[in-house]
């Protein structure tokens, strides 16, 4: 009994001295660093000397929402984050500011976030009691029980809001390491997209999307300028509580007008539109509702979403299919093609199902046609997509019955191959034969297609397919990539 009271003692001290989010350093090591080529040198500092810096150290209430939505305050004393850039030198020509955790392991990041320099730097405020301006913090003490009960901290970015409905907490990053500043081109958010459908009392019931996940969408009613005051759409994130954001209604001719807004983005272009206008069969059947005809091409293909090594928590990113790869996970989430399978979650190896693989050759076929993709979905969820795939002839009425079993490689090779003209999938290797790809298998010419263009590349050096096997996300990730990035496409094979 004395030796288990004596290792339990042990444990108990042992697991007192690991340190916690990995920000339990000596007090004279470096907590923060900022670089960059935004910044005309590279700094670090201690804990000691961020809390030494009088005049530039305050503790403020900030209000924030979280994207349930949920309000809550925060009560955190740091140093502004103005006055850290200022030390580091900060250049005109500065544009965005990555801020990021300490690395969860060795070779795995942390969570982090991109802002544009204005989104930090802006004047923002807090709505507790009246409203006030305060400054983004690096914070050291925080509670979100009132100045008394502030303790310190692993070091977290903390900001004001621009309106007291702005989502703020997604990004509050915790224990900060670095700060990266750059000169990067600054991206802008697509327009929103929309649907109306006319009511039986002759008003319409009218919704906004955005392809942008973080996005949120702002909107008006009489005509004016929306801006990130304006009322909000989606006030939930679609993976937490989507029944709250519902359609509104109003008159056919009203003057509706929407912007896309989150940090590390500029702003939408405003969308115009009467709602009337979106449920007459004015567009053209290849533009989704409430987009206007846009010119076809694969220029339409453009970084919608930013991906973070290490965002899904089931992601290998050093895996064939991992950021520090081939990135085929990253590149289908930023292009706006594919999202997780649940909350901080991809799953990888599980199989895509035909309804999947139909949704992935609309949204491509959507993207390339207008430069956006807009698709409202119903019961069961992705008949939106099937009965575009139908309209637009990606698929026929009777190709498929049931769409939640797991496609087939051979039936992904068949949609995919129709996602795009057949013009975009220009010959670069002679394909003449495969080994599992005879005259009977299914979608023959298809998969040919796909090995000619160089999406398809077989399992070994023989080119082989399995063509009746099931496609895994991960797989799937990989072809649609390629169909939308032919610099990533191979050549010169032969089989």
């Amino acid at each position: 009994m004395k030796q288990i009271r004596t290792l339990a003692v042990f444990f108990l001290l042992f697991a007192l001295m690991l340190p916690v989010g990995g920000q339990a350093l000596a007090s004279n090591e470096p907590v923060l660093t900022i670089r960059g080529d935004g910044v005309e040198r590279e700094i670090s500092f201690t804990l000691a000397e961020l809390r030494a810096m009088t005049g530039h150290v305050s503790r403020n209430a900030y209000s924030a929402w979280n994207t349930w939505p949920t309000r809550s305050i925060y009560y955190a004393e740091g140093v502004h984050l103005a006055e850290l850039l200022r030390r580091a030198g900060l250049k005109d020509g500065a544009t965005t500011v990555n801020v990021a955790e300490a690395p969860q392991t060795e070779d795995v990041p942390g969570y982090n976030m991109t802002f544009l320099l204005d989104d930090l730097l802006a004047e923002r405020f807090t709505f507790e009691g009246a409203r006030t301006a305060v400054p983004a913090i690096i914070a050291f003490r925080q509670s979100i029980r009132g100045f008394a009960d502030m303790d310190d901290t692993p070091l977290r970015l903390i900001y004001g809001q621009l309106d007291a409905q702005e989502q703020t907490t997604l990004g509050f990053v915790r224990f900060v390491r670095t700060i990266t500043v750059t000169s990067d081109p600054i991206r802008q958010l697509p327009m929103p997209q929309a649907a109306a459908e006319r009511l039986p009392d002759g008003r319409y019931s009218v919704t906004l999307s955005s392809s942008n996940i973080n996005a949120k969408i702002h909107y008006t009613t009489d005509g004016s300028a929306p801006t990130v005051h304006s009322a909000m759409f989606n006030v939930s994130a679609p993976h937490w509580q989507p029944h709250l954001n519902v359609p509104f209604t109003v008159s056919g001719d009203t003057q509706v007008r929407a912007i896309a807004a989150t940090p590390g983005f500029a702003n939408s272009e405003v969308l115009s539109f009467a709602p009337a206008s979106l449920s007459g069969g004015e567009n053209p059947p290849e533009s989704p509702p409430g987009m206007p005809p846009g010119e076809a091409g694969m220029e339409n293909f453009v970084r919608v979403n930013s991906y973070r090594s290490g965002q899904f928590v089931d992601v290998d990113e050093n895996s064939w299919y991992g950021y520090n790869r081939n990135k085929v996970i990253a590149n289908a989430y930023e292009f706006g093609l594919m999202r997780g399978a649940s909350a901080g979650a991809f799953n990888p190896v599980g199989s895509i199902t035909l309804a999947e693989a139909v949704t992935l050759a609309a949204r491509v076929h959507s993207i390339y046609a207008t430069g956006n993709e807009s698709f409202t979905q119903g019961t069961p969820w992705f008949q939106v997509y099937v009965d575009y795939a139908i309209a637009n002839g990606i698929i026929a009425a009777d190709d498929f019955t049931a769409y939640t079993r797991a496609a087939t490689r051979a039936e992904m090779a068949y949609i995919f191959s129709r996602s795009l003209p057949q013009s975009e999938f220009i010959e670069q290797n002679t394909v003449n034969s495969l080994p599992d790809v005879g005259d009977g298998t299914p979608y023959r010419d298809s998969i040919f297609a796909l090995y000619r263009a160089g999406i398809l590349t077989g399992s070994d050096a023989q080119g082989t397919f399995n063509p009746g096997n099931s496609i895994s996300r991960a797989e799937a990730a990989a072809i649609i990539s390629r169909v939308i990035l032919p610099e990533t496409r191979t050549a010169d094979r032969e089989f």
